[in-house]
């Protein structure tokens, strides 16, 4: 005989049963039966209906992030294991970094400035490279170097994860670029070698040849690099050749970050003490699109575009973190926090918060669409003690990175 779709059937929750529900079984009395559910005096009961909440759309959603300040905190953990198996819910991620309490873990193998980190894509392994040109590979479920890669003889300036999830790219102020199978630990190719010159340039901080910021576009195909006198190239990353370059025209003395949108297309320049402002380009043409207005304190020391590219976040010596709608050259939004120098950004994979790391010894979170602050990391250090030179976010958005001056290494999870 057909089922009766107006009857229960065996495994639906029907209202005072004490019955555990299968994992699709609806609710009868929809939301408002679940929200009974949830004042039950009975702790068990109350943490099915909380996975039952996100069956009902924003409201069952707002619900369970509610439940995230709840006095009790078997409860709380019941709301935030429901909550982080979706992630990429709107919100989510803002809710768990506001209310929940953050598990810390330190990794300590760098001498000296841990100068850039990357996570791998499927946020497994860490990548982090230092002051000294070394690169280190972590196991980060075991807390376990797997490998060190070399090459570098100083500042490792940019790493990136290709998301062929083989290929690690690192920029270095030696003028070096090299392409790694992060894997094996073999060096795919150098991009860039003169090594006649690398001690000088090494060694001089000015030297206009220096290597300070690498992009890798969406599909995996181009690299571009910027160098502090201002020459942009553009490789075919599969190959190694070189593609085209040119001189970006109108910064003042050198450029200081550069940053790319996903799908390759234009790029975005940060200019020195002297000039502080951001312009964009171009890519294939070099042609300028048009120039934003400055950080009024201090260079440009971090960009990044969101993941839709139509977002530009910029960091400064200001102490300002600034959101930008690059297309018309309208700053949206201009985030104060810092009691010191921003040093370094990241961006959460849907683009919703952004994270700051600072010389004040901080890492912030920012909801980009509003400028709220969300939460702070770490304790303010007025000496400079705790300086942060770094700072990445998991490709789920549930662990926050940090390199700080005196190579320790902070993970922070909720």
């Amino acid at each position: 005989m057909a089922e009766n779709p107006h009857l229960p059937r065996e495994y639906d929750a029907v209202l005072g049963a004490q019955v555990v529900s299968a994992p699709d079984a609806a609710v009868l009395g929809g939301l408002a039966a679940v929200k009974r559910r949830l004042v039950s005096p009975i702790i068990q009961q109350r943490i099915l209906a909380l996975s039952d909440t996100l069956k009902y759309g924003k409201a069952g959603l707002e619900l369970a992030i509610e439940f995230l300040k709840d006095e009790s905190e078997e409860i709380r953990q019941a709301a935030c294991g429901v909550l982080l198996e979706n992630p990429q819910l709107p919100g989510v991620l803002k809710a768990i970094w506001t209310y929940r309490p953050t598990s810390l873990k330190i990794l300590d193998r760098h001498s000296g400035y841990v100068t850039a980190i990357a996570f791998s894509q499927d946020g497994k392994h860490l990548f982090s490279g230092g002051e000294l040109g070394k690169i280190i590979v972590w196991d980060l479920q075991q807390g376990e170097v797997i490998r060190t890669l070399k090459r570098h003889c100083t500042w490792v300036c940019s790493l990136i994860a290709s998301l062929d999830k083989k290929t690690l790219v690192s920029g270095s102020c030696d003028h070096t670029i090299s392409v790694w199978d992060w894997q094996t630990g073999a060096e795919v190719r150098s991009l860039i070698e003169y090594p006649q010159s690398i001690p000088e340039i090494a060694t001089h901080t000015n030297h206009p040849a220096r290597i300070i910021s690498v992009a890798i576009s969406r599909d995996g195909q181009t690299l571009v690099s910027g160098t502090q006198g201002k020459t942009i190239t553009i490789w075919n990353l599969k190959n190694g050749r070189k593609i085209h370059n040119f001189t970006v025209q109108g910064h003042h003395n050198h450029i200081t970050r550069i940053a790319l949108t996903p799908d390759g297309q234009t790029l975005a320049t940060g200019g020195g003490f002297h000039d502080r402002t951001i312009k964009i380009w171009h890519l294939q043409t070099g042609e300028k699109i048009r120039t934003l207005q400055p950080h009024p304190g201090g260079e440009v020391t971090a960009l990044a575009f969101t993941p839709d590219g139509k977002t530009l976040v910029s960091g400064s010596n200001d102490k300002t973190v600034k959101v930008w709608n690059w297309q018309t050259g309208e700053e949206i939004h201009s985030l104060v926090g810092h009691q010191n120098w921003v040093t370094s950004l990241a961006l959460s994979f849907d683009g919703k918060i952004i994270v700051s790391g600072s010389w004040d010894g901080t890492v912030k979170l920012w909801d980009l669409e509003t400028g709220e602050e969300i939460c702070t990391l770490g304790n303010y250090s007025g000496r400079y003690a705790n300086v942060i030179a770094s700072v990445n976010i998991s490709p789920d958005g549930k662990t926050v990175v940090s390199g700080d001056r005196n190579g320790i290494i902070k993970l922070w999870s909720v």
